[in-house]
């Protein structure tokens, strides 16, 4: 149980971020919860790891969006094109178009308050598959 008595869900998550002190913050946050985290420092891992590894995948994306190029966001769209239907917030600034593009479930501004983070990763949908599905023909 965490300090705000929310017991988070258990399950997979993974972290794209580059800064260490980002990363930090978030496993200090997010240490109570029973989600299992790996941490990713580019966008090229967090592909592999959501669409190409073998399960189990992670089941959330939580991505600093401020700290990724135009490149790296262009890149990150691989992971809805090669079927991960999982769970992603986006900490940082994001616009209205690739909140669409990339079906970001939520967006965290900056300050980021760290009870909102833990609200957000355990109101997510932790439970569900995300195997990739096959395409359907026409």
């Amino acid at each position: 149980m965490g300090t705000t008595g929310v017991l988070l869900p258990a399950g997979h998550g993974l972290v794209l971020a580059a800064d260490e002190g980002t990363v930090t913050w978030i496993s200090r946050e997010l240490a109570p919860s029973r989600i299992t985290l790996r941490f990713v420092r580019s966008t090229k891992d967090a592909v592999r790891m959501l669409c190409v590894d073998p399960p189990p995948r992670p089941q959330i994306l939580i991505a600093d969006f401020d700290a990724l190029s135009a490149g790296e966001l262009l890149d990150l769209h691989a992971i809805r094109e090669q079927g991960w239907f999982g769970t992603l917030i986006a900490l940082g600034s994001t616009p209205r178009e690739l909140r669409t593009t990339l079906n970001i479930e939520h967006t965290l501004a900056r300050p980021i308050d760290g009870k909102l983070l833990r609200r957000v990763v355990s109101a997510a949908h932790l439970g569900q598959a995300t195997t990739k599905m096959p395409r359907v023909g026409r």
